[in-house]
């Protein structure tokens, strides 16, 4: 998945992606800061998936909300699973 044309720095941008069966393809994700339960972050969408639903995977036979956002120009994204 690859990002571009984020608003300019100071505005916020946001996008969802609705991933139908993501988990029976790879996905080679840009650098997410995914936000965990307890406020912190990862880089690792398994370790987020782990502390968010107990598996660490997207579904294989599903569908997963995902929104990611920037408010510096795409230089930092944020991710969650909605």
């Amino acid at each position: 998945i690859a990002t571009s044309n984020w608003p300019p720095t100071g505005n916020l941008g946001d996008m969802l992606l609705e991933l139908v069966n993501g988990g029976a393809y790879t996905i080679t994700w840009p650098t997410i800061n995914w936000r965990k339960p307890d406020g912190t972050f990862t880089t690792s969408i398994s370790t987020y998936l782990a502390a968010n639903t107990g598996r660490v995977a997207l579904q294989s036979s599903g569908t997963d909300f995902i929104v990611l956002w920037s408010r510096d120009a795409g230089t930092t994204i944020y991710g969650s699973l909605v």
